[in-house]
């Protein structure tokens, strides 16, 4: 019961307005009590609820899985490229059920080889209760080892030589910045400490000269020998037996800073990296001389 404007067409002006609610008898005015999509505010706590109790195992064993667990789920490794299936975080726990997973059966042919340092093709001629893991009983089911940290898209041992714990030594050696000391900017005030690395051959990155730890060899032997291999090789005879006798002196006290899993490329589920890293300081001379 409106009035028409002057000039303008009353059937322009009908058109612009809107039609009272009553002109739409399919559309039903939404209630306060419904939420998103039509549900009702009683119906989404139930689903939130739900998808809380789902989800909650994968928060349990918590942040460790998301936290080191991303790198032995990647293909970061050349060698690994397509040979892993995809494992959402959620689904990384092996007591979240996943009837579906069918991971890689992947073991690189340089291990197939059965090199001096690889375990025998069949799992089951292992006794696992004799090995060690530092993140505790190894867990077996159908004859093979499970990792620690739960599913990483492929079985096998990949490019890892044993079944189970695979296990390194990392030497973490540090020297006070020459010229200190220094702040974060390079301002005078702290102490800055840099770290001997190498550059990785098959990934690029930056690394500690660390290496596996050989059949019968005590982890503080590891130490001192994958840093003499890695990083201080030098060209001179007589440097290098000089070298030699103060990394005898460094090697004998080390701080222990880390042992446990690490979240390596080459992890698969049934073969994994565990290492002890200790830090090792050096003298302004001897870190002239590397």
């Amino acid at each position: 019961s409106r009035e028409a404007r002057p000039g303008v067409d009353p059937w322009l002006q009908e058109s612009r307005c809107p039609r009272p609610r009553d002109a739409h008898p399919a559309r039903k005015p939404r209630s306060r009590t419904q939420g998103f999509m039509g549900a009702t505010v009683s119906q989404l706590a139930i689903i939130l609820q739900e998808a809380i109790i789902l989800l909650l195992p994968c928060f349990r064993r918590s942040s460790k899985q998301r936290r080191i667990h991303w790198r032995a789920r990647s293909e970061l490794n050349n060698d690994y490229r397509g040979q892993r299936v995809h494992v959402p975080f959620w689904r990384v726990p092996w007591e979240n059920d996943w009837p579906d997973y069918d991971p890689v059966d992947f073991t690189h042919p340089v291990v197939k080889k059965q090199p001096v340092w690889a375990d025998p093709a069949d799992p089951r001629v292992i006794d696992f209760s004799t090995r060690a893991s530092f993140e505790g009983p190894i867990k077996v089911v159908n004859g093979r080892p499970l990792n620690p940290l739960g599913r990483t898209g492929t079985k096998g041992r990949g490019l890892l030589g044993k079944w189970g714990p695979n296990n390194a030594a990392d030497p973490i050696v540090l020297r006070r910045k020459p010229g200190g000391p220094w702040d974060a900017r390079g301002v005078p005030g702290n102490v800055v400490m840099q770290m001997v690395a190498i550059q990785r051959k098959d990934s690029g990155q930056w690394a500690i000269p660390g290496g596996m730890v050989d059949a019968g060899e005590h982890v503080s032997q590891t130490l001192r020998r994958e840093f003499t291999e890695e990083a201080a090789t030098l060209p001179s005879p007589a440097e290098q037996r000089q070298v030699e006798q103060a990394l005898d002196e460094v090697f004998k006290n080390g701080h222990l800073v880390y042992e446990g899993y690490v979240d390596d490329p080459r992890n698969t589920d049934n073969a994994w990296m565990e290492t002890t890293a200790r830090v090792f300081f050096i003298e302004d001379s001897l870190a002239e001389q590397l």
